[in-house]
């Protein structure tokens, strides 16, 4: 006759959070390792709550995605609540969605883009706590690897709104510690994608401009330097004072600056003021808007076909180089600080990222040297 197996079950008696005795009981199947470790884990873990400290985030992951029997004994031990391995709050694609929701401003579509590539490369059913800083620096290199991005500019500025989506579930104490926050953020400008408009590309352009409606975006994009589309959208005729020749800008982007996100730049500029004035006295109403609103890919577009029709390529950092053509301008007759405060960024910044020289200024040396016999 074969002998019955006769293993029992395997039982500990633990302390819980609420200082009361538990007695565990596991299967005979279970291993002594995982008994073991189960013991080590759950005593470490109930002094950790005790003390009002956060779980580690190796003690989360084990928590969290180990079995419904290892889960059912640490809510026992008051280690979980009855319902935090399942709870919607800690998985990542309801998370986002909620974050996203609350964010209307001009970097919001930028941000559902790198949340839909964190939710695609985690899945939406990843909880929160489970992500780890090692987790998270395989996701930058999947932004090379998977979607080819830049290491200098690009997958920094993804990196820097994954760790503005994650500092808010600290904040809300979904997790203990945010897993993309000691990953470098910095961009590195490219300076090979910069490109100055010249006066020939500008006249070319001007020239082949076919309604008033584009002449006004392009007076708006190359000679004011406004943020495209989002400043854009939001100039009106009563932002323009005629006597001092400037005009108030408004910014989302700045709009947490001590100054509220407001500006007031230049608009005398002989080669505009008579489109500006001609648009003007057209005018529906003050608070009507200067040009109709647009998005920023169909002004991507509009911009395109401008550089076709002028018979020019098209370069990189379409919207942006307008910007910083005009910027740059600025900065050789205006005094810096001026030049700056006109178009919103601090001289370091036009420094790092603006700053572009022109072929004219530098033919322009050789007529120092009388200066100098």
């Amino acid at each position: 006759m074969k002998r019955q197996n006769t293993k029992k079950a395997k039982r500990v008696q633990l302390l819980g959070v609420d200082g009361q005795k538990r007695n565990l009981k596991f299967p005979p199947t279970t291993s002594a390792t995982d008994f073991r470790d189960f013991k080590l884990r759950a005593r470490r873990m109930v002094k950790t709550i005790k003390a009002g400290w956060a779980l580690s985030d190796a003690d989360l992951t084990y928590a969290t995605t180990a079995g419904a029997n290892v889960r059912q004994k640490l809510c026992l031990l008051g280690v979980l609540g009855d319902s935090d391995a399942q709870d919607e709050k800690y998985l990542l694609g309801p998370f986002l969605s909620r974050y996203l929701e609350l964010d209307d401003g001009p970097s919001a579509p930028k941000k559902q883009t790198v949340a839909l590539k964190i939710q695609n490369y985690f899945g939406p059913d990843k909880d929160l706590r489970t992500i780890t800083a090692l987790e998270a620096q395989e996701f930058r290199k999947a932004l090379a690897n998977r979607w080819n991005l830049s290491e200098t500019s690009t997958i920094p500025r993804h990196i820097g709104y994954c760790c503005s989506m994650f500092s808010m579930a600290v904040e809300d104490g979904l997790i203990a510690r945010n897993p993309f926050a000691k990953q470098n953020k910095v961009v590195q400008p490219n300076r090979a994608r910069w490109h100055h408009i010249s006066k020939a590309e500008t006249q070319a352009i001007w020239q082949n401009l076919e309604s008033e409606a584009d002449k006004l975006r392009f007076i708006l994009l190359r000679y004011l330097g406004l943020r495209a589309p989002s400043e854009m959208n939001l100039l009106t005729w009563e932002c323009f004072c005629w006597e001092t020749h400037t005009v108030l800008i408004r910014s989302p982007k700045t709009k947490g600056n001590a100054d509220g996100g407001f500006r007031r730049c230049p608009f005398g500029h002989p080669d505009i003021l008579p489109t500006l004035k001609k648009a003007f006295d057209a005018r529906e109403s003050d608070t009507s808007s200067v040009v109709p609103p647009i998005k920023h890919a169909p002004l991507t577009r509009k911009v395109q076909k401008w550089l076709g029709r002028a018979g020019l390529p098209i370069w990189p950092m379409l919207l942006q180089n307008f910007r910083r053509s005009a910027a740059s301008d600025a900065r050789t007759v205006l005094p810096a600080h001026i030049a700056s405060a006109a178009f919103g960024h601090t001289e370091g910044v036009f420094n790092k990222h603006y700053a572009v020289h022109t072929q004219e200024q530098l033919n322009s040396f050789g007529k120092m040297s009388s200066l100098l016999s």
